[in-house]
């Protein structure tokens, strides 16, 4: 019985001490949009809306943004990602205890730079081959 105990109490106070991330959210809200209100927005490759779309991403992935319409191509748009305030806190303690390191491996230590990408389309139509 004693030992069950202690293996619990272990398990707890390291599962505990993993870091803060684990307790953050996984996803981010992030909102795109087009210069035209009736081009068509792309995350990942696939289609999500017109316009002016908001989204729920994955931190912990990098994505892309473009926008279309006809034969108008909005630049694809990478929006990189930045330690949270979670994974600083997880980096800080790691720093005095090690196991808070664990943390940053989770996507609540990591938020993305802005949560407002805008894509603008250009006026003219690209040909191809010219």
């Amino acid at each position: 019985m004693i030992r069950v105990l202690t293996v619990f109490t272990c398990a707890t106070l390291l599962i505990s001490q993993a870091g803060c991330s684990f307790l953050g959210t996984t996803t981010q809200t992030i909102s795109v949009t087009a210069s035209d209100p009736k081009a068509e927005i792309l995350v990942n490759g696939e289609a999500v809306g017109f316009g002016r779309v908001t989204c729920e991403l994955k931190r912990g992935k990098t994505h892309t943004f473009m926008a279309r319409r006809g034969d108008r191509v909005g630049r694809a748009t990478l929006v990189p990602r930045n330690r949270s305030t979670l994974g600083q806190l997880d980096f800080l303690g790691g720093c005095f205890l090690v196991i808070p390191f664990l943390g940053l491996l989770s996507p609540g230590a990591y938020e993305f730079s802005t949560s407002d990408v805008p894509i603008i389309l250009p006026n003219v139509t690209v040909i191809e081959g010219k």
